[in-house]
Order: structure tokens, then C-alpha cells, then sequence
């Protein structure tokens, strides 16, 4: 099976043949070639794709109209867009300097610039705004042949998180239905749907942008050619593989899984095998359940620490009263008034501290109960949900107090 081709792998082969051509330029020391190599062309554009992706943010979050609306909320929301507008149009800025510098056939070309940074034309050889003549005019040819090379891996990135993202999707939604319960963990759940459904939207969005591109720059994806594997992403394309194998209407023929499923690397869906396809789910499956394992731990982790606290708050509880307790047995000690009015400030000093001392005697045997209860429930192996029963009714059953005032 073929490797992956990655934008990472890329940039490396991209930036090793630059430094050689580097080397061979400055060989003989000329310092008139000096400023045309100071720039990098592959980081150049390395660069351009992560600020696309910064637009892509700014759009699905709407921060333009919000700000130009007043309908931020607060201040601080506001001030937040927006200082993540003005940094997008610092990169922005800064993109525009390079692109003279690694493109100098666009020297005295009017490039429009936009209202809004989400909006702005970068100006990339792929962009809409030149045509294969115009590239070809002012020079952009090799930087289009390294846009396209870091196209196609920026392409499998994308491809290769839109699957795990919706993997972690599929999972999430699984666990929401067989192990949440309860209106907090269930809010909590959905929240965590919502989350990892931004994160599939957005690798799609990011697959479909360098496709586009990949199309604009001519990249073919024939058998043979840098592109093979890769093809046009459709709606129905976008579907969680344990979706499609538990639908009654799968029968395991690999031609009812959407492309994206039968894609390894550069081997095209067209081509693979039955075998292929079967050891592409085998490892998909495998890569959900390390999924499924990290996200059990991570939900271990987060009941431990929350068991933590709440032995702390329990323990807060008894030291507060037994402090109270210590603070009115103090103060009836230390008044200094008449004998008739220090008797009465004594007797209820002491009232006072004596009810702190039962509170606090009564804290510390439900502590007792509690630890005791959850400790032996946990070594016997009960589930959270009879964990929680039972943690239910302990909590409702009511504490009495012997003594209460009435006045204070």
C-alpha cells in the first residue's frame, strides 16, 4: 500500500529543492540574485493556505457582521473579534509584501483588495482572478507547480481528518445513546456533537477549497498522475463508515461506500479490491476504537478529578463548621462587658458553637456514609447510573438539626 501523501512531506521535498537551488545561485556570492531567493516560494504558499483557513473561521463565525451589527453581547466578546480581525489582517498585509517577493511578474498589477479580511483574494496562482494566459504572463508558472504539489497533500489532510472526524462523530453519538443519562450529561453530550460536527464541516470545507484549486492548476488524477486518489467531494460523500455498515441496506459490497472510503493513499477507489477495501475498514475500525479508548479515558479522568473535588467540598463542609464552632466559643470567651450582659453574650456564644460542633459532627458522618458507600459500590463494579440512584437518595434523606434559633 502506498504512503499518503501529506502537506508536511510536501513542504520538506519542496523546501530541500529550494535550498539546493539556493546553493547553486549563491555559489558564485552575486549579491544582485540575493533578494529573489531571500523568500521561500513552498512557505510562501504554506503560509497562504493557513491564512485561507483563517478566513474559512472568520466567515462561519460571522464576526464582521456582528461587529459592524453591535450585537456582540459584551465588551470583551467585541473586543475579542475584534483583535481576531485585525490579526488576519496583519497576515494578510504581510502575505501581500511576499507575494511581490516570490512573484515579481505581479509588480505594477492592480490587486483589488476586499472590505473584510474573511473576503480577500489572496492572489495564489489557483485564483479565480488569474487565467491560464495571465499565469503564464506574469511569471507564476513554478510557484502554480509547487501551489499544486502542496495542494494535492493539503487535500489528503483534509481528507484523512474529515474520516477521523467523522468517526469521532459516529462515536459520540454511539456513546450519547447507550451510556448518557440525565439533563446535564445529555446537554453535555450534545455539546460535544456540536463540537466535533464544526470540525467535519470544516475539513470538508478545507478538502472542497483545495480541490477547487487543484482544478484551477490543472492537476490531473489519472492512474499514474500526482492527483490519482483524489476526486470531487459530493454531499452524500460525507457519511460515518459505522453509519453505512449498520444501515440494513449495506450487503458489504465495497461499491455502496462513498469514495472517500475506498481511498488509501494513491490508490483510487475505482481500482481497489474487495481485499483492499475490507483492510481499509478493518483499519478505520481500528482507529475508532483508539478513539473509543481515548475518549473513555479521557471521561475516567474527568470522574476522578470530579470525585476529587467533591471529597474536598465534603471535607470544606466539616472544616467550616468546626471553625465557626471555634471562631463563637472565642468570641464569647473574649467579651468584656458587665457580669449580667457577659452572661448572656457567653450563653450564646456557646448556643452558637455548639450548634456549629453538631453541624460539623453530622457533616463528618455523612462524609463517612458517602466515602464508605461509593468506595465498597466501586470495588463491587456497580455502574454509574446505580451509582447515581443510590447517590440520589443518600443526598435526599434530610440532616435534623437539634437545635435552631429562631431569632438569629
Amino acid at each position: 500500500m502506498t504512503l499518503v501523501t501529506t502537506r508536511a512531506k510536501v513542504l520538506i521535498e519542496l523546501k530541500k529543492h529550494e535550498d539546493e537551488s539556493l546553493s547553486s545561485m549563491l555559489a558564485d556570492d552575486d549579491e544582485a540574485i540575493r533578494p529573489a531567493v531571500s523568500h521561500s516560494g513552498a512557505m510562501f504558499l504554506s503560509n497562504a493556505m493557513d491564512i485561507e483557513d483563517l478566513q474559512y473561521q472568520l466567515r462561519t463565525r460571522n464576526l464582521e457582521e456582528y461587529i459592524a451589527e453591535g450585537t456582540t453581547g459584551t465588551d470583551k466578546r467585541r473586543a475579542q473579534h475584534m483583535k481576531s480581525m485585525d490579526a488576519l489582517r496583519r497576515r494578510i498585509e504581510e502575505h501581500f509584501e511576499a507575494l511581490l517577493v516570490v512573484a515579481p511578474g505581479l509588480n505594477g498589477v492592480s490587486l483589488g483588495r476586499a472590505q473584510v479580511p474573511s473576503s480577500q483574494d489572496l492572489y495564489l496562482p489557483s485564483s479565480e482572478s488569474f487565467t491560464r494566459a495571465q499565469r503564464e504572463a506574469y511569471g507564476l508558472k513554478a510557484l502554480g507547480d509547487q501551489e499544486a504539489a502542496l495542494r494535492i497533500g493539503n487535500a489528503h489532510d483534509y481528507l484523512s481528518g474529515l474520516k477521523d472526524a467523522l468517526g469521532l462523530c459516529s462515536l459520540l453519538i454511539q456513546v450519547k445513546k447507550t451510556h448518557i443519562r440525565g439533563q446535564i450529561k445529555t446537554t453535555r453530550s450534545e455539546a460535544s456533537i456540536a463540537r466535533a460536527g464544526k470540525v467535519v464541516q470544516r475539513q470538508e470545507a478545507g478538502y472542497r477549497r483545495n480541490w477547487k484549486a487543484m482544478v484551477a492548476l490543472g492537476v490531473r488524477t489519472s492512474p499514474g498522475q500526482p492527483g490519482h486518489g483524489l476526486q470531487e467531494l459530493r454531499d452524500e460523500d460525507v457519511q460515518g463508515l459505522r453509519n453505512i455498515i449498520e444501515n440494513r441496506e449495506y450487503s458489504g459490497n465495497p461499491a455502496q461506500l462513498p469514495w472517500i472510503w475506498r481511498s488509501f493513499g494513491d490508490s483510487t477507489s475505482s481500482t481497489a479490491s474487495a481485499s483492499e477495501v475490507q483492510r481499509s475498514i478493518e483499519s478505520w475500525e481500528q482507529e475508532v476504537l483508539r478513539l473509543t479508548w481515548l475518549h473513555v479515558q479521557t471521561s475516567r479522568d474527568r470522574w476522578r478529578e470530579e470525585h476529587v473535588l467533591l471529597q474536598a467540598e465534603l471535607e470544606r463542609v466539616a472544616s467550616t463548621f468546626e471553625h465557626g464552632a471555634k471562631e463563637w466559643m472565642a468570641i464569647q470567651l473574649l467579651a468584656d462587658l458587665d457580669d449580667k450582659a457577659l452572661r448572656g453574650i457567653r450563653a450564646y456564644g456557646q448556643r452558637k458553637a455548639s450548634m456549629f460542633a453538631q453541624l460539623a459532627k453530622e457533616a463528618n458522618v455523612y462524609f463517612a456514609v458517602i466515602e464508605s458507600h461509593w468506595n465498597g459500590a466501586l470495588k463491587q463494579g456497580a455502574t454509574s447510573a446505580e451509582l447515581d440512584d443510590e447517590s440520589e437518595q443518600i443526598a435526599g434523606a434530610p440532616i435534623v438539626f437539634e437545635e435552631t434559633d429562631d431569632i438569629y
